[in-house]
């Protein structure tokens, strides 16, 4: 019996080196590959939410944020994997401004970090007015906005864009500008929070989220 015991002991140990030698990869979401989680040799893990499914129009923004976080990872009864974000992580700036002149035009294109195309959801001309839209880019006539108007920029996953507000020259009206959204990093997001392993497969606790192993 004791001989026994020892044998599955040792199966079970053996089984649990496997399952965590073979587990580093990255994992994503079918429907959005950008939301993925990299899981490394060394323990770290890093985890993204990228979607770029259009909300309800007149949501907060804030609800529905793109978020990134990083920390450890570790496995648990074979098969159950457990993360935990750090503290501290690096912040990052809201977006960033290319902008080139164009005498005829003014002219904003919203990218992400990855440089996929981010559609702006609608516009906000004060006092109240709502203009929807679709693309990621838009123009204006030279002269039809200078840096004394005001327009925000909604989108989904990001906060707004004031213009001229958030920018950092003012003066950059008659200039084509390239602007690409980052993502929030989020310490502390995870706390021993459990996924399970199902094969190639990385699944949430209330199976809602189902993350699957990139076979690149």
């Amino acid at each position: 019996m004791r001989y026994y015991f020892y044998l599955l002991f040792a199966a079970v140990i053996t089984s649990c080196g496997t399952v965590r030698n073979s587990l580093p990869a990255t994992y994503c979401l079918k429907s959005s590959t950008r939301t993925h989680l990299v899981l490394e040799k060394n323990g770290g893990f890093e985890f993204v939410k990228n979607l770029t499914e259009p909300g309800p129009a007149f949501f907060p923004d804030s609800l529905e944020l793109n978020f990134k976080t990083s920390g450890t990872w570790r496995l648990e009864k074979g098969r159950k994997l457990v993360l935990n974000s750090d503290l501290s992580e690096k912040k990052t700036p809201g977006f960033s401004d290319t902008a080139t002149i164009n005498p005829f035009l003014t002219s904003f294109s919203f990218y992400n970090e990855y440089g996929d195309p981010v559609a702006i959801r609608f516009m906000k001309f004060p006092p109240n007015k709502i203009k929807l839209y679709k693309g990621n880019s838009i123009s204006f006539f030279a002269g039809d906005l200078t840096a004394a108007d005001s327009l925000e920029f909604h989108f989904y996953g990001y906060p707004p864009v004031n213009w001229p507000a958030d920018f950092v020259n003012k003066d950059t009206a008659n200039h084509s500008h390239t602007i690409t959204l980052y993502q929030d990093n989020r310490p502390g997001f995870f706390k021993d929070q459990v996924f399970y392993i199902r094969k190639d497969k990385i699944i949430t606790r209330d199976r809602n989220i189902t993350l699957h192993r990139d076979a690149n």
